[in-house]
């Protein structure tokens, strides 16, 4: 669904008038909530006759604000799911590697001094030597008889 960074935004995305804006705050602020965290999603969930219950907000209001969330996709009374969780970047080779040295490199002790950017950094260039390594022939020593 494209709406959903829409819907996770502030109410004071929706370009309505001043009336309907003050509804919708003052209906927020009731609950405990803020501009600021009121959503879009949350205006969406409001059925028509919690919203025909805000004072100063009329019919007039109910159809602007109903449009205006038309023209978006969207619509008043329903109930949209959050965006789902963004799928995590896959751990590469080098990401492995890099795990590998930077435990090294801590557990080494001398290395502690140094700033965690620094230590990072080390353990990625660790990282692409044994990359580079690898790209050599493959062989594993002999096994003890």
């Amino acid at each position: 669904m494209e709406q959903w960074h829409i819907l996770a935004q502030s109410f004071e995305v929706l370009p309505v008038n001043a009336r309907t804006y003050n509804c919708l705050r003052v209906h927020a602020e009731s609950r405990g909530l803020t501009v600021e965290t009121f959503t879009v999603r949350d205006v969406c969930a409001l059925a028509k006759k919690d919203i025909l219950h805000m004072k100063n907000m009329g019919v007039k209001q109910f159809n602007l604000l109903s449009g205006i969330l038309s023209d978006m996709g969207l619509s008043l009374g329903t109930s949209y799911p959050a965006a789902p969780e963004p799928e995590p970047a896959p751990c590469t080779i080098r990401d492995q590697f890099a795990m590998a040295a930077l435990t090294g490199i801590l557990g080494a002790g001398e290395w502690n001094n140094y700033p965690m950017k620094q230590q990072c950094a080390d353990a990625y260039d660790y990282a692409d030597a044994m990359l580079e390594a690898r790209k050599g022939p493959l062989t594993c020593p002999p096994s003890a008889p």
